[in-house]
């Protein structure tokens, strides 16, 4: 039953209304109102009472739990951060040896143009750097992910002996996955390198074939290179010579103010 439809209930609740009109009474209705304030107050802080903890959840046995836990899961993250960056890497070695494929066998089809070669071989130079340093960059993520691979599987064994076996089989079939996605991307940089030895072996093959053949021209070429870097170096020399003959002419400075300080003594002696 509701309690404030009660009618005596509601008599009750006019008459402190009236009362609370009546300047008599204002003080004791004050008093009354904080009365009721704080046992309100008070009803509310023993209802926000702080609950003791479950017991079970601080026992030895649950905190090792838990712990397992939390380190298979951090141990999956860095596992799964390494992966991606460790196919990224790879995809870049991959494209850098194609590219490198492509320069090599468009160097083949310009044999014989002396400037187009030696353009088309600083990007080759250019191309066998980036190939370096990308297999490098990928070569240290592999060592980084085969770490991570033991830690995570030490970490799934952990979960299974404290008891958390589903755990411990989602970080075996992320591994599984992971490994599985390297692997695939592996094969295909390893494609990649197969490629670009082929096409070197046929590079050398060819650039050998043509010396062959055109040896007289490139013979040529050769001398003419030489004269060229002989008409240079003898440029170099002359301009050196006309250098030092000209500094040799030009009379030093100082020598002209010792000269003239030695005269106007002289003949302030003869004077004397």
């Amino acid at each position: 039953m509701n309690f404030r439809s009660c009618k005596s209930c509601a008599h009750f609740f006019n008459k402190i209304k009236c009362l609370t009109r009546s300047k008599t009474v204002k003080h004791k209705y004050t008093t009354f109102c904080f009365s009721s304030a704080v046992a309100t107050k008070l009803s509310c802080d023993g209802r926000r009472k702080i609950q003791e903890p479950d017991a079970s959840k601080l026992t030895r046995e649950y905190l090792i739990h838990s712990s397992s836990i939390s380190t298979a899961e951090n141990a999956v993250t860095l596992l799964t951060q390494t992966a991606l960056a460790l196919q990224h890497a790879d995809s870049e070695y991959k494209e850098a040896l194609l590219a490198l494929v492509f320069l090599l066998e468009l160097k083949l089809t310009i044999l014989g143009n002396s400037q187009e070669e030696a353009r088309l071989w600083d990007l080759v130079l250019e191309g066998r750097s980036l190939v370096a340093s990308s297999k490098k960059k990928r070569d240290d993520l592999e060592m980084l992910f085969s770490r991570c691979q033991a830690l995570v599987n030490n970490a799934a064994e952990i979960s299974y002996m404290t008891g958390a076996d589903i755990i411990g089989n989602s970080v075996g079939d992320r591994l599984n996955k992971l490994e599985m996605v390297i692997t695939e991307e592996r094969l295909k940089s390893e494609q990649a390198e197969k490629r670009l030895q082929e096409t070197e072996i046929k590079s050398i093959n060819a650039e050998g074939k043509y010396a062959e053949e055109h040896a007289d021209e490139l013979e040529i070429e050769r001398q003419k290179v030489v004269q060229i870097l002989t008409a240079s170096n003898s440029e170099e020399e002359l301009k050196g010579q006309e250098t030092e003959g000209r500094e040799s002419r030009e009379p030093d400075i100082t020598d002209i103010l010792d000269n003239a300080s030695d005269n106007l003594t002289d003949n302030a002696a003869e004077e004397i």
